[in-house]
């Protein structure tokens, strides 16, 4: 039996034309990622797949998915409750909205599970607030089943159980603002009420991430892989990125106070430069994820530093004796060998560990 992921990644994918407004789309990409930050915000597990099959899907649990949730997101200014013959009557070149979201029940064998949600900004006909299909009152499920029937003839109350009718409290008019609220509570959640991170610059980061997944073309997507890569974005990745602005902004040593130790105990004036000059280079490179020769290189020296008492030691014997101790065991990669670099890092170390 094929997982979750197969079965989406190799099915052929219905004709799409996307989003039919760059309103539409805005609306769209913000709902998916407030719900996105609900969901961090409860430290709840998603993987988030955009314009594939549908608007939005959300699966769960991150790394083996058995179940799903199809998301049709619709926009109205008009304040009249959205009806039944709205969501059901067939579109000039497909099946109706509800039809194309049944469509989806094809996808999803047990032992999978499958949702199939409607999320509108204003009410519907059958109910003021948000509903499961099973719980649509009389006679508005027949009404609905009647209208069903017509696409799909073999339409039963099992199909109508899937369905669920989401009414959501994301403004038209204050989409951005809305939004940042909720990135704000994350941020607060994460870094405490005085946080000093730029929320709006790490928004714009995710905002791009979800556009580039929602512009890539669902029919170059061949396996899990290219799903994952081109059209998702996880729990773990927004994580990821919380993680980064947290190694940015980790408080950096009081350098006046390390070069004013240094030359107490003996250090020459053109060592303490040089050592002023690589701390840039060594905190960009000690807080790039992406840079696994420093992050070995900063192990060895945590590791070594494991060793000392570093409360009693000077400050210029633990930093001369790490590049010493280092350099005998031949553990430092060829691009940082130069003592300043291993120093500065040393520096930014002995900072966390004290």
């Amino acid at each position: 039996m094929g997982t979750l992921l197969d079965a989406l990644a190799k099915t052929k994918r219905r004709e799409n034309a996307g989003s039919d407004t760059a309103a539409r789309f805005d609306y769209q990409k913000n709902w998916a990622l407030c719900e996105m930050l609900t969901r961090h915000k409860a430290d709840t597990e998603y993987l988030v797949a955009f314009e594939f099959h549908d608007d939005v899907l959300f699966l769960t649990p991150e790394l083996e998915p058995d179940a799903v949730n199809f998301y049709q997101v619709k926009t109205s200014t008009s304040v009249s409750p959205r009806t039944i013959a709205s969501i059901t009557a067939p579109g000039k070149k497909s099946g109706s909205t509800i039809a194309k979201m049944v469509s989806n029940c094809a996808l999803v064998q047990p032992p999978f599970t499958i949702r199939l949600v409607l999320v509108s900004n204003n009410a519907f006909e059958f109910s003021k607030t948000s509903i499961d299909g099973a719980n649509i009152p009389e006679p508005h499920r027949k009404k609905f089943l009647e209208r069903l029937v017509k696409e799909f003839p073999h339409t039963s109350e099992e199909v109508l159980a899937k369905l669920h009718f989401m009414i959501t409290d994301l403004p038209v008019d204050e989409m951005e603002t809305f939004v940042k609220g909720k990135a704000l509570e994350i941020f607060e959640k994460r870094f405490g009420d005085g946080f000093t991170q730029n929320v709006l610059s790490w928004l714009r980061l995710i905002q791009g991430e979800i556009r580039r997944r929602n512009n890539y073309s669902s029919e170059k997507i061949t396996s899990i892989a290219e799903l994952i890569e081109h059209k998702c974005i996880s729990r773990t990745f927004i994580a990821s990125t919380l993680d980064n602005i947290e190694k940015v902004h980790r408080q950096a040593p009081d350098m006046s106070l390390v070069k004013a130790t240094l030359q107490a105990e003996g250090w020459a004036t053109a060592a303490i430069v040089k050592l002023d000059r690589a701390i840039p280079k060594a905190a960009a490179d000690y807080n790039d994820p992406a840079n696994t020769e420093c992050k070995a290189l900063a192990e060895a020296v945590r590791g070594h530093f494991k060793t000392l008492d570093l409360e009693d030691a000077k400050l210029s014997v633990v930093l001369d004796g790490a590049f010493d101790a280092l350099s005998s065991a031949n553990v430092i990669p060829e691009p940082y060998r130069d003592k300043s670099f291993v120093v500065a890092l040393g520096v930014l170390i002995y900072n966390e560990e004290l």
